[in-house]
């Protein structure tokens, strides 16, 4: 089984008027308790970071902290000024985060691995001794860096290099990383992957973990697949995560994170809308959703019908 388990990234709530709702946070870290999470990846693509100040991240960490009971929080601190990352990274540290992620940045991005470790470098320091992930997901920072060049130079430079968040349907560049990894008997490097709606592709790979936004909402359905995958019962894994596919399907159709927001709704755990650009769903939007995934055997507790909620 995976050493780390399954890690929602967690949604961001916000009031309908955009401003953080930090009283929600109480509610989804009982939600992921009670699935069974043991840890919470937060401030990440999915709790749209990009959206919010250097101050409103703050006050999201702080508030995880105070919730968080039996979970460990891992932070992603990253940015696109390193002077800003460093800044969330010393926080993450003094607040008592587990652990920290960044990612590259992506207006002015590394043209190369030993660049993309200058970057990180100072931030991973900032946060020491907590561990340190490289969060890996080209298709949002457009840095496609190879991660058989970036992990050997990430290890001798960076003393709490602690592993990949890897969010990228590349399995063949997944496997040269893992490949790098294991030639090392003696390291300690984890690959924890990034995309839900793959997870039975990742796993002969040997993952340490998943983190990922279906985990929010559906984290007993991967536990399932987790499980058959365990006892090669590699028919019923592969059901199961069509299962999931049918979720990331909707996601497709309508945007993952206002799509995943609509479902939070329906479970009763509402995160607000999305921020701008991100739309919310229309009634009809969320209906549809509602009539393709409810059926499905995936949730902690049954979906309310949207309109219901209205």
């Amino acid at each position: 089984m995976m050493k780390h388990g399954l890690i929602p990234a967690a949604y961001t709530p916000f009031h309908q008027d955009y401003s953080l709702n930090t009283d929600v946070i109480a509610r989804l870290a009982q939600l992921f308790r009670d699935q069974g999470c043991k840890t919470v990846f937060i401030n990440g693509t999915t709790g749209e970071f990009a959206s919010m100040s250097l101050n409103e991240r703050i006050v999201v960490a702080e508030s995880w902290i105070k919730h968080k009971d039996a979970l460990s929080v891992w932070i992603h601190v990253g940015h696109t000024s390193q002077y800003e990352a460093i800044q969330l990274a010393r926080h993450a540290r003094e607040i008592g985060a587990e652990a920290v992620s960044a990612l590259a940045p992506y207006y002015f991005t590394p043209p190369s691995a030993s660049n993309l470790v200058d970057f990180l470098q100072p931030i991973a320091k900032a946060a020491a001794p907590l561990p340190f992930y490289y969060y890996h997901i080209p298709s949002m920072t457009h840095a496609p860096i190879d991660m058989g060049q970036f992990i050997p130079e990430a290890v001798e430079r960076i003393p709490t290099f602690s592993g990949l968040k890897f969010s990228s349907p590349d399995l063949y560049s997944l496997q040269r990383a893992q490949k790098v990894v294991s030639m090392d008997s003696g390291s300690s490097i984890e690959i924890l992957f990034g995309v839900d709606e793959m997870l039975l592709g990742a796993l002969p790979f040997g993952i340490d973990g998943a983190i990922g936004s279906t985990y929010n909402f559906s984290s007993p359905l991967y536990s399932r697949l987790l499980a058959e995958y365990a006892q090669n019962k590699i028919d019923a894994a592969q059901e199961l995560q069509a299962q999931s596919v049918k979720v990331v399907q909707e996601f497709h159709a309508y945007g993952g994170i206002s799509t995943g927001k609509a479902i939070m709704e329906m479970l009763g755990v509402s995160c607000g809308p999305p921020r701008p650009p991100l739309p919310s769903l229309s009634q009809a939007e969320r209906k549809s959703v509602f009539d393709n995934i409810a059926p499905l055997e995936i949730f902690p507790v049954p979906l309310q019908h949207p309109v219901s909620l209205i």
